[in-house]
């Protein structure tokens, strides 16, 4: 697949934190995504230092005075358009490829107006609320932005994936106090000092800190750290008006290369923003050792976790107050600084470039083992598919599904499907939106000979999940079982697990098939990073639930396996094998299960159609001759 990355803002000398996200995430891709061809689209010439150079990618430098996003770069995807076209922010040029990908960072505008100029806010409001809309899927920083998202433009949930930034590696406590005093010369700082790090614009909430630093007890000084934005002359003002000139630091920009000993340096760092999107800064603070107080609003509670005192962001006297303790209390330091180090490790790049990846494949929806019906061995049974396939031929493909990327539902087929999917609109679609569908009937298998295109072996659900688990086991890969009553897929997991060890069930989970579930289950199945979902809500519920969440759920592999939980827990009985070899199972079960009379029917029913469409196509043959 190719994919095409907006990489105009990872060049740009003066990075803030959209053009910081923009180049970690670029340059994880490329480390990350080598069965993948890269197109980079540049608006000035990359330093080699900046971007490596490597086989897999190329660059596309093309310089243009204004508008660059939707003139030049427009003009670009109408000529050489990629496969799928990612933008680490949230605009999309005018002409773009029917597969894009963006990435929100924040709407700090819809929360305080003020807070932007209004030219600035009608053109943000607009081409988000556009791109949102247009886009085919989305990256929100932070679940915060996710919630602002749907809430603010009605956004569909399913489309927005949370990825979290990560760290730069390079960001570490500085030892060397020459180095850090060094720093301290370059900006004119003497003395202990709290330490901010951003952009000057009323957002950031600076009139409010320089006003709680006024009232400190402590002689330490406040360093305020970044270029100007907007609106900022409130800031500088407000330094005068409280007459602490002499105590607070303006340092302007501070390049990449003096930021870690100026973090390093720091008594305490504070970030009182109103509204973020992330909040990079405060995790860069905790990666240098420094105690951090901040807003206890938006994402920062999810980014600072326990590991900073969260204030209200419009209380002075807790600011007083919180920054006190950081810069007083020596065992409350000690411990912020340990719990920071802790939470920093929960963000990494690396880790971010694969969800980015995982969405990107989704996006594109590539596929290296069957992109077509056409290329796949089958037949058409009543119409719906049925793919011509073995235990091993299915393992395989199972294997290349992971190995491309992407979400691949996997069907069971019986009768009772084709019949179903005669009835149910969604059904049939989601059987023929399957990358696999599994003769499991031994119905199946008699139509297939009667119409002239025998299947080689009927694949079961019941017996194919120990095969799975067995490749899982080998292979590495992760499962999630979902379905069954409760407590009957966590038996099934220890019997798995026993079976084959080194077996990796992630997580099991009853749950339901109920619409107001899905969004709670989707995220478990993400948090635990299933490669493999198996999902026993039984027919056709378990398919109808896995078209709709299983791209979002982040599994390669989602397959119904109707009542396997029951049989490899031993809840259920399975027919002795010499009735499976007769193909009598349907008759031990409803034996069994008398209930089951009313889905039997379908079986007749299955026969008579499958007889009545031999009989036609042999008449027809018969005119033909």
């Amino acid at each position: 697949m190719l994919i095409g990355i907006d990489a105009s803002r990872a060049v740009r000398a003066r990075r803030t934190g959209t053009e910081t996200y923009a180049l970690h995430l670029i340059r994880g891709l490329l480390e990350l995504g080598l069965s993948h061809r890269y197109r980079l689209y540049f608006n000035q010439p990359p330093s080699p230092e900046l971007i490596p150079p490597g086989p897999h990618w190329e660059p596309r430098v093309m310089p243009f005075p204004r508008l660059w996003t939707h003139v030049r770069l427009s003009w670009e995807m109408a000529r050489r358009p990629p496969d799928v076209l990612f933008v680490p922010a949230h605009v999309l040029p005018i002409v773009r490829p029917r597969r894009t990908v963006v990435t929100v960072h924040d709407l700090g505008y819809r929360h305080y107006p003020a807070a932007h100029r209004s030219l600035d806010r009608f053109y943000l409001d607009l081409s988000t609320r556009y791109h949102v809309r247009a886009a085919s899927h989305i990256l929100a920083d932070s679940q915060a932005t996710r919630n602002d998202l749907v809430g603010e433009y009605g956004a569909d949930p399913a489309r927005i994936t949370v990825v979290y930034p990560g760290v730069d590696k390079t960001l570490r406590h500085v030892d060397d106090s020459a180095a850090i005093a060094a720093v301290r010369e370059k900006y004119g700082i003497h003395g202990e000092y709290v330490l901010y790090v951003g952009t000057l614009h009323p957002r950031k909430n600076l009139v409010r800190l320089i006003e709680a630093f006024s009232l400190l007890k402590s002689g330490v000084k406040l360093v305020i750290a970044g270029q100007k934005g907007w609106l900022y002359d409130r800031i500088f003002a407000r330094v005068q008006e409280l007459g602490v000139e002499q105590r607070v630091i303006f340092t302007g920009y501070v390049a990449d290369a003096d930021l870690p000993a100026l973090l390093s340096g720091a008594r305490v760092f504070a970030f009182p923003s109103l509204y973020e999107g992330f909040g990079l800064p405060v995790l860069e603070a905790m990666a240098c050792g420094v105690p951090v107080v901040c807003s206890n609003v938006s994402s920062l509670p999810e980014v600072a976790g326990d590991a900073a005192l969260l204030v209200d962001p419009l209380d002075t006297g807790a600011w007083v107050a919180a920054l006190e303790r950081a810069l007083t209390d020596e065992e409350l330091r000690a411990e912020l600084i340990r719990r920071g180090y802790a939470q920093v490790r929960r963000f990494s790049w690396r880790r971010a470039a694969e969800e980015t990846l995982k969405v990107l494949e989704r996006v594109g929806q590539i596929s290296k083992v069957y992109k077509t019906r056409e290329e796949r061995r089958g037949v058409r049974i009543l119409g719906v598919w049925v793919d011509d396939v073995t235990y091993e031929e299915m393992l395989a493909r199972l294997d290349a599904f992971i190995a491309a990327g992407g979400a691949h539902q996997v069907a069971t087929m019986n009768p009772e499907f084709v019949i179903a999917a005669h009835r149910d609109a969604e059904f049939r679609a989601a059987l023929d939106a399957a990358a696999l569908c599994l003769p499991d009937g031994v119905g199946l298998l008699w139509a297939g000979r009667l119409l002239g295109h025998p299947l080689r072996q009927r694949v079961t659900g019941s017996d194919g999940i120990w095969h799975i688990a067995e490749l899982a086991a080998r292979r590495g890969y992760r499962l999630f079982l979902l379905g069954a009553a409760p407590g009957v897929a966590e038996e099934a997991a220890r019997r798995l697990c026993d079976q084959y060890p080194g077996l990796v069930v992630a997580s099991t989970y009853a749950g339901s098939p109920a619409a107001e579930e899905e969004s709670a289950i989707v995220e478990r199945i993400r948090n635990a990073r299933a490669d493999i979902l198996l999902v026993a809500y039984g027919h056709p519920r378990q398919e109808k639930w896995l078209a709709r969440n299983l791209v979002r759920s982040g599994a390669a592999v989602g397959l119904g396996v109707g009542g396997a939980f029951d049989f490899v827990a031993g809840v259920a009985v399975r027919a002795p094998r010499w009735m499976r070899r007769l193909g009598l199972e349907w008759l031990y079960r409803l034996w069994r299960e008398p209930w089951r009379w009313q889905r039997m029917l379908a079986l007749p029913q299955f026969a008579a159609l499958v007889l009545w469409e031999w009989l036609t196509s042999r008449e027809t043959n018969v005119e033909e001759e």
